[in-house]
């Protein structure tokens, strides 16, 4: 397994500032190929979890088609704030 972990925020906010959170990623060998884990803690509230759990399934699951060898498409969500 390897693990890769980040503090997370974003510049200017209030709620989530720079370094408020934790990021997590485990890279996990499996027998047909390899189990990404991703662990976000340290949000501040449901609403916090809630939006940043939609916003890691939509590119996750972007990430999965590519690395399954398929175009994504265009990201429906680019330029959303």
């Amino acid at each position: 397994m390897h693990r890769l972990a980040y503090s997370f925020g974003w510049d200017g906010s209030e709620v989530v500032p720079p370094g408020s959170s934790l990021i997590e990623v485990d890279l996990i060998e499996q027998p047909d190929g390899t189990l990404l884990r991703l662990t976000h803690t340290g949000l501040p509230n449901a609403e916090q979890c809630a939006g940043h759990a939609e916003g890691w399934a939509h590119y996750l699951g972007r990430l999965a088609e590519v690395a399954a060898g398929r175009e994504p498409g265009p990201d429906p969500w680019h330029g959303r704030d």
